[in-house]
């Protein structure tokens, strides 16, 4: 069933709010929210709610919500634990919609009584129509409309003017100070900024949802610890995609630590990283590693000038910048194309005796006491075809020059970005934050600039990819009829029913049978132990390979006999004999349930190098032909089947079908496979298919 996100207008711009656990006193958090909501400006009628004040701050205070002369739009609450279920009844009962509750003692705990209590008020609030922040959060900040619900020292003082970026976070600390705050100071403008703690109910895709509607919004920052529904990041991203707005996201928790941390902050459920990093760049969301990153990533977003390609032209009078940009360059797969002959003719008749231009250029000293020079280089580089983004490098320059790059950048229709590593010499008001105001993404040093860059050019990569078109897929057979616990047979059954390559293979009851069998076959096969009980048959030595009908029968002899001895319990069915698989590219295909994105496939090495190596690529189902593609070439082991050092190509495309296959079957099968494992899959050289050796079946109970 699609996602669907609720209408969130009042709850960021209430007419009306109320603070239950208001103060005086800025000692104590009741306090320091309501001074905040005042001092802020919003213009809403104000409630405080507090028994044992009659005003506060100059304005009448009530007893408790049943005393207000009307239902608020938006309740903040800040009262012990124990209180809260009394004030979510007395809301309910009032007709109050939208609930913030700052306290913490729920599940970011860790306790069980803690996550019982949340789900007490979760479904306290939702019998009662309420939907609520929180709890254990630090609220809202609302620069569109002049709406603050938050105790933070960030907006101490004049309110900021409000901007195009929005900030969303679990914490307090690192969305409010980290990200938002350094961001305002760096020159940015902020439109809403939400810290919403546990996610109880209403949680940060939520938020973020209202952001992409917003239309003063441009850009979604997103510092999360955890996202509880895949299928709902999944329809936020494509709403955000449609209306361009890109979401750049700090998913938290990226070491066993930092996993651990996230879930003793805010009761997160945790998805392998490896699996949050592929599904992020899937859905076209941008992941950086950290608060700078973020903030720097923003500024080259929020202009809307997207990127064509990764062809940069650069102009400086500094030739030592411009090498340390061009060795920086390539690092983040950017280039600098050669000028056209059109630029290098314009570009000879505004410098006199500049030789011949090259990319990066080097307007050497004849710049420096002419801006309408430099301004010139650049009107011109922006022409050219070859360039999809334009990169002066400033030092230190007179303020006649800095603005007529800015004018000159600011009137090109390409994407720009501006390097100062200096400042102005003759106007210091004239900052790296006010050219930023402007609408310039502004960087101090050449490396950060490449990494935006880059993520810019990512963005505008995964944007303009094709997502999948969800078709029918084709229903799934023999599901039905799979025993509980089904064994290596049973699975090469099933995947046969469904359209997989499985090798040629009979089932011996007895040791004594497998010879005879074996003739059957011809040629060469392999004996395996069979018992749904074994997951690892290579690590009880319970595969050989390369027999035949005269020794099959005494290796599956010995084989039992082994197996018995170490694992006297074990129930066995017999053997499987199967022909052995021409050589080739041994991989890895599964599905897996993830405990936040739901199924999940996974591509990857074969054999013992899957779990060795961990080179691997996952994708959310469903997997089309390209996406599964694109999954191989990210492998490092790629050059493995694109024909390394003179070896033979593998054959991709039978590869790449029977990745969609298994996505087809993972669609299909409706949620009753837990686990299915591939492992290997052998890819022949091209024309000669990609057969399952070994597979895995483990169904959701």
């Amino acid at each position: 069933m699609p996602a669907s996100f609720p209408d969130l207008k009042p709850f960021f711009s209430p007419k009306s709010a109320a603070l239950v656990g208001a103060s005086a006193d800025l000692r104590k958090f009741g306090g320091r929210c309501l001074k905040q909501l005042v001092d802020f400006g919003y213009e809403g009628r104000i409630y405080p709610v507090n028994p044992k004040a009659d005003t506060i701050l100059g304005m009448p205070c009530y007893p408790d919500i049943a005393s207000l002369p009307e239902a608020p739009d938006h309740v903040g609450i800040v009262v012990p634990g124990k209180a809260i279920p009394g004030v979510l009844k007395q809301c309910g009962d009032r007709g109050v919609r939208h609930v913030t509750i700052f306290s913490s003692g729920f599940s970011e705990g860790g306790s069980a009584d803690g996550a019982a209590f949340q789900a007490e008020i979760v479904a306290l609030a939702r019998e009662h129509g309420i939907r609520l922040m929180g709890p254990n959060c630090n609220g809202l900040i609302n620069y569109v409309d002049g709406f603050a619900l938050t105790s933070t020292a960030t907006i101490n003082g004049p309110r900021a003017p409000k901007g195009d970026v929005a900030v969303l976070g679990h914490s307090g600390g690192l969305a409010q100070v980290n990200v938002m705050y350094r961001a305002q100071q760096a020159g940015l403008g902020i439109s809403y900024q939400v810290s919403c703690g546990n996610d109880a109910d209403l949680d940060i895709l939520d938020y973020a949802a209202f952001m992409v509607d917003d239309p003063e919004t441009r850009v979604i920052l997103m510092l999360a610890e955890t996202i509880r529904d895949g299928g709902k990041l999944r329809a936020l991203s494509d709403r955000a995609r449609a209306a361009d707005k890109p979401i750049v996201m700090m998913k938290l928790g990226r070491s066993e630590e930092g996993m651990q941390a996230a879930v003793s902050h805010t009761g997160a459920l945790a998805s392998s990283d490896s699996v949050a990093d592929d599904v992020l760049r899937q859905l076209g969301i941008l992941r950086v590693d950290d608060c700078h990153e973020m903030i720097d990533v923003a500024m080259m977003l929020r202009t809307g000038r997207r990127l064509g390609g990764r062809g940069l032209a650069a102009v400086s009078i500094s030739g030592g910048n411009l090498v340390h940009l061009a060795d920086q360059g390539p690092m983040h797969g950017l280039a600098f194309p050669d000028f056209g002959s059109a630029t290098k003719t314009r570009m000879a008749e505004l410098i006199p005796n500049y030789g011949q231009a090259s990319n990066p250029a080097d307007v050497t000293s004849a710049a420096i006491g002419s801006p309408e020079i430099f301004a010139g280089v650049l009107e011109t580089i922006a022409q050219d075809p070859a360039v999809d983004v334009i990169l002066p490098v400033l030092t230190l320059h007179s303020a006649e020059l800095i603005r007529g790059t800015a004018q000159a950048l600011l009137a090109s229709p390409k994407p720009c970005a501006v390097i100062w590593s200096g400042n102005c010499t003759d106007d210091d008001t004239l900052t790296h934050a006010e050219l930023v105001r402007m609408g310039l993404p502004v960087f101090r040093d050449i490396a950060p600039a490449m990494q935006v860059i880059d993520a810019a050019a990512r963005y505008a990569e995964l944007a303009q990819a094709a997502r999948p078109v969800v078709a029918p897929v084709p229903p799934v057979q023999g599901l039905d009829t799979l025993p509980g616990q089904p064994d290596e047979a049973d699975a090469k059954a099933f995947l046969a029913a469904n359209g997989f390559d499985v090798p040629r293979g009979m089932v011996a009851e007895t040791a004594a049978d497998a010879g005879p069998l074996a003739d059957r076959l011809g040629g060469a096969v392999v004996v395996k132990i069979l018992s749904a009980e074994i997951g690892h048959k290579t690590e009880l030595g319970g595969v050989q390979l390369n027999l035949n009908g005269a020794t099959a029968s005494a290796a599956a002899e010995e084989m039992g006999a082994r197996i018995r001895e170490v694992a006297p319990d074990l129930e066995l069915r017999g053997f499987l004999i199967e022909e052995m698989a021409a050589p080739g590219v041994e991989m890895i295909l599964g599905l897996s349930r993830d405990p936040v994105f739901g199924m999940v496939l996974t591509v990857g090495l074969g054999g013992i190098m899957a779990e060795l190596l961990e080179d691997v690529a996952h994708r959310l189902l469903p997997v089309s032909e390209d996406e599964a593609l694109s999954m191989l070439r990210q492998l490092r082991g790629w050059p493995l089947l694109d024909g390394h050092r003179g070896r033979a190509p593998a054959d991709v495309s039978a590869l790449v079908r029977t990745i969609t296959t298994l996505s087809d079957l993972g669609m299909g099968s409706d949620g009753r496979i837990e686990t299915l494992d591939l492992n290997p899959v052998i890819v022949g050289e091209a024309g000669q298919g990609a057969t399952v050796c070994d597979a895995l079946v483990v169904l959701s109970r």
